[in-house]
């Protein structure tokens, strides 16, 4: 699929959707086969054959219900590896166009897309038409992660406090197996807060611990923004700019390469002036 990223977002919907048709088709023909082996059978099949066979079905389906899951997870990458934030929100659009029983996993897909898209006011008006209905742990720490985005590029830090309250609370429902996405989101708005809010002592080993933790190249993009964004407050102009530039290079479309951009032009306008003066 990787090679595939570079495809337009319509290219993209068109072979997810032939790709998923596909699938469907074969849990159809199996379902189909099935029941046909059973009434060709039933006169003669032991109860241990059957339960073996009822089994062995079940198996297969699950294994195509995932091949068709994966194909929805492939398409992430367009963000999560390529943070192309603008394809990502187009793909989502088309989809949304279409009908399906995946729509909520394509709704808070398309929310996500255009919170790194930089389209904010949209993206909480996406989430405020998603119903979280017994969600998972991953979708519940998703939705509140987008919300507080959202509250912090707009300045809204009370609405950012109540969101980081409610991954807080999720934290202490859940099982420990299942702590780690509610934990290392709770770290990053932690991070973000103490920067909002002036406690620089705490920033900067919390969003390094960040940085660190990152493994997609979406994630370490917007950690290494908001650790610019420190360095800048600090006047730590060097490194600043080093950071800066990194996201530039490795964010694409999504919103925090377009700031690091203006940042870097604010930093050549000086520089500029004095050549021009010299």
């Amino acid at each position: 699929m990787k090679k595939e990223l570079t495809l337009t977002a319509e290219k993209l919907v068109l072979r997810y959707q032939k790709e998923v048709k596909t699938v469907r088709i074969v849990r159809w023909v199996m379902l189909a086969a099935y029941v046909l082996m059973l009434v060709v059978t039933a006169a003669n099949i032991t109860f241990p054959r059957a339960v073996i066979a009822v089994i062995l079905f079940v198996l297969v389906m699950k294994v195509l219900q995932g091949a068709e899951t994966q194909q929805f997870v492939e398409l992430q990458q367009v963000l999560n590896q390529n943070c192309d934030a603008v394809k990502y929100t187009e793909i989502m659009e088309r989809l949304l166009e279409a009908p399906g029983k995946e729509q909520n996993a394509i709704r808070m897909s398309y929310a996500k897309g255009l919170y790194y898209a930089g389209r904010f006011a949209e993206a909480q008006e996406a989430l405020n038409s998603f119903y979280l209905q017994r969600p998972s742990v991953g979708t519940a720490v998703l939705y509140r992660s987008i919300a507080f985005g959202c509250c912090m590029e707009q300045e809204d830090l009370d609405g950012a406090r109540r969101e980081r309250e409610e991954v807080a609370q999720l934290l202490g429902r859940v099982k420990p197996a299942e702590r780690g996405p509610a934990h290392a989101q709770l770290q990053i708005m932690d991070a973000e807060l103490a920067l909002a809010e002036e406690r620089y002592d705490e920033f900067f080993p919390q969003q390094t611990q960040v940085l660190q933790a990152a493994q997609l190249p979406l994630q370490r993009v917007s950690a290494t923004y908001r650790l610019a964004l420190g360095k800048l407050v600090m006047g730590e102009d060097a490194e600043a700019r080093q950071l800066l530039e990194q996201v530039v290079e490795n964010g694409g479309t999504c919103f925090m390469a377009a700031e690091a951009a203006n940042l870097l032009e604010e930093f050549a306008l000086p520089e500029k002036a004095a050549e021009d003066e010299a």
